[in-house]
């Protein structure tokens, strides 16, 4: 959430050409993720005595696991405290070079890991592989800011409360939206599990799952689009960010129709060459669900980014709230009567009525746009061409 913030005002600096605000924005926020990035190593470390007894980890592979967890935790911690320098280069819209850096310290990483392991080598063998690659990563984006952001520093005397206190006013929203989204994914599974059982739950997770691995997609697509939004907003073209408005979540909702389609027809026949055993329960949810998936979250994914990157979304933050709430009530209401199918088609309408139509509304409003010409300019050649 906080780090969203940060791409947004360093966004509307660079639009300006205010180096110098760049400059403070970066320092203090590296500032703020040194003290939580610090906070989250040092947990882990304190605590990793009573977490080796929670897992009941045997005596022979305790101090083994005592130097794991600390690697672990310095390469999390390494990775939460450099993270605005990744975020800049996003602010830039430099995603070539952050892609090079992730796929090289991924490349590194899964031939350094398969190397220990051929060499007779365990797991702490496999952590410091993480550690240097993670490091790695941060030393390219280090030298990549430098070349990026003219006149690049970074000092203390950069530091400024008001700054920080902007990065929370933006950041309180989004947070708000990051834990709701929490909720709304996992509160139908962990309803159905109290009412109905473990097997149920994964009758239901099942197809739930299938659908979001293809919302990565649509999430890569998003920090490109809340990332230019932040820079159209700043010159007030409200002409630019209809189109990017339009034209992203007009792509991602093409793009995603043939699977939607392949999914809604032959969707029972995959899961019946994947899983047998539970085909004939888990496939009425999957051809129910498909339908939010296509409309609402390949339709409209977008337009929640282009309000953060106009720092306009709280009434969207706490919109996903309410939506959150109106799920879990008919959870409990509709699950008892109808099981999974019931639950299935209540997130699918709650999601279509909040993801959908208000989002849609709500991105109309804040920008002057027509709802009718909005929406017909999404969903209208596609269906049609369909």
């Amino acid at each position: 959430a906080f780090r969203g913030a940060f791409v947004n005002g360093c966004a509307g600096f660079r639009t300006r050409d205010d180096w110098e605000g760049e400059n403070r924005t970066v320092t203090t926020a590296l500032v703020y993720f040194v003290f939580t990035g610090v906070i989250c190593c040092a947990l882990p470390i304190l605590f990793s005595e009573q977490a080796i007894a929670l897992f009941k980890v045997p005596a022979e592979l305790r101090d083994e696991s005592r130097t794991l967890i600390a690697i672990i935790a310095v390469s999390v911690g390494m990775r939460l405290i450099l993270s605005p320098l990744t975020a800049t280069l996003e602010a830039f819209q430099r995603f070539d070079l952050v892609n090079r850096a992730y796929i090289s310290a991924l490349v590194f990483r899964s031939v350094g890991s398969l190397a220990v392991l051929f060499a007779g080598y365990g797991l702490i063998a496999m952590a410091w592989i993480i550690l240097i690659a993670q490091a790695g990563e941060n030393v390219w984006n280090y030298v990549s800011v430098r070349k990026v952001v003219p006149g690049f520093r970074i000092s203390p005397a950069l530091v400024r409360m008001d700054t920080l206190g902007a990065l929370f006013g933006y950041g309180r929203h989004s947070a708000v939206m990051v834990i709701a989204n929490m909720f709304s994914l996992q509160a139908p599974a962990t309803i159905i599990g109290l009412l109905r059982g473990p097997v149920e739950v994964g009758i239901f997770a099942l197809p739930q799952r299938l659908l979001l691995y293809s919302a990565e997609a649509f999430g890569k697509v998003s920090d490109v689009t809340s990332s230019v939004t932040a820079e159209l907003d700043e010159t007030r073209s409200r002409e630019r960010v209809w189109r990017i408005a339009v034209l992203t979540n007009r792509s991602c909702f093409t793009l995603f129709m043939p699977a939607a389609i392949f999914l809604a027809l032959y969707g029972p026949a995959l899961l019946r060459l994947w899983v047998p055993d539970i085909v004939e329960a888990s496939a009425p949810l999957l051809q129910v669900m498909v339908i939010y998936f296509l409309f609402a979250v390949a339709g409209q994914y977008n337009a929640g980014a282009v309000l953060l990157g106009q720092a306009r979304h709280a009434p969207y933050a706490w919109g996903i709230v309410a939506e959150v709430v109106l799920t879990v009530c008919a959870l409990f209401l509709v699950i008892p009567l109808y099981g999974v199918l019931g639950a299935a088609w209540v997130v699918t309408l709650a999601i279509l009525l909040l993801r959908g139509v208000y989002l849609a509304v709500l991105i109309c409003r804040v920008n002057g746009f027509s709802v009718a010409a909005y929406v017909q300019a999404i969903y209208a050649v596609p269906l049609l061409v369909v």
